[in-house]
């Protein structure tokens, strides 16, 4: 994945805070420290990535998830949250219809 600069400042605590219930236990080691990644990640689907992505190939954004990612301090686990969801993003704006003729 490649990390995407966070438009500073991103409420990504506050957020995640609001939505993520406490308390927030990691599934596999039982510990409750966690580090939030400062930036916003990319998600792609398999047949985007490589040369189709390198090449500059036109494809379809909504195919793109931007997430935040929190790993457990502990034990490495990482979880993502859409940042969409979380309020981080602007909704995308729906294309234009295209006219049609009669």
């Amino acid at each position: 994945m490649t990390p995407i600069p966070a438009k500073p400042p991103l409420p990504v605590v506050e957020q995640l805070s609001a939505k993520w219930p406490v308390p927030r236990q990691c599934p596999y080691c039982k510990q409750y420290d966690w580090n939030v990644c400062p930036n916003l990640y990319d998600l792609l689907p398999s047949g985007l990535i490589g040369p189709s992505v390198l090449f500059g190939t036109i494809f379809d954004p909504a195919q793109i998830i931007q997430v935040v990612l929190v790993r457990c301090k502990t034990c490495g686990h990482t979880t993502m949250f859409d940042a969409l969801k979380l309020g981080l993003l602007d909704p995308p704006k729906p294309e234009p219809e295209a006219a049609t003729e009669p």
